[in-house]
């Protein structure tokens, strides 16, 4: 039993592949401009919705947009953990402008992105048993200003109330 251990192991060992500076280093070059000085990022986990992230990346990062590559060397300094997993397994060829790898981490986090409500989501809404009636309200009025609909008050009041 212990020879097939160590047998196993070592066909295990034999098969990951060689690990080289060139399997880290995928960035294309950029050209940092003299003293430039990176903005101080929010980072991104991979729990969150990726638009917001994306969204707050772009206007920490405005005085850098129209350069594209430059971009993507910053938006590794926003990712963390699962996010930054992601990112490091991106293609060379991926990387070389960030609208691509924009793209790309929109559709990768997707599932995380926050659901508009709709009507029917409104009206079976209901108080939970450990929440006062004032956070429902606030709560309840939070997830409607999410919908694309106009809702008049007495109906807000209606739907709350029921």
């Amino acid at each position: 039993m212990e020879g097939l251990v160590r047998r196993l192991l070592a066909e295990s060992l034999s098969l990951s592949k060689p690990h080289s500076l060139q399997n880290y280093c995928k960035l294309p070059n950029a050209y940092f401009p003299p003293g430039f000085k990176a903005s101080k990022y929010r980072k991104y986990d991979g729990t969150s919705d990726p638009q917001f992230h994306l969204a707050g990346f772009t206007m920490d990062s405005h005085r850098w947009l129209y350069d594209r590559v430059l971009l993507v060397h910053l938006y590794q300094q926003s990712l963390e953990g699962e996010a930054l997993r992601w990112f490091a397994s991106l293609p060379a060829s991926d990387l070389i402008n960030f609208n691509i790898v924009s793209e790309h981490f929109i559709s990768h986090f997707s599932y995380m992105a926050t659901q508009v409500p709709t009507l029917p989501n409104l009206v079976v809404e209901k108080m939970r048993p450990d929440e006062d009636f004032v956070t429902f309200a606030n709560r309840w009025r939070s997830m409607a200003s999410r919908a694309d609909l106009p809702i008049l008050e007495s109906q807000a009041i209606t739907m709350i109330c029921t």
